[in-house]
């Protein structure tokens, strides 16, 4: 199973790819429209993003004592 780091690197090895910013936002947007719906309960402001253009909750997981 890839740790953290793993994913982390998969993920600028991917936007990586482009020069232009439009293209990393649409790479953005592509991997936003890939995740599950946030049901209204987790939508806290405790895990609100602050400054992104839209509302952006990141909601840490608990599993096998690792976030």
């Amino acid at each position: 199973m890839a740790g953290i780091k793993d994913k982390a690197d998969q993920i600028v090895k991917e936007f990586s790819q482009f020069d232009d910013w439009m293209d990393k936002y649409q790479l953005l947007i592509e991997k936003g429209k890939e995740l599950p719906e946030i049901e209204d309960s987790e939508k806290k402001e405790k895990y609100l993003i602050e400054g992104c253009q839209s509302k952006v909750w990141l909601i840490p997981e608990f599993k096998d004592g690792k976030i």
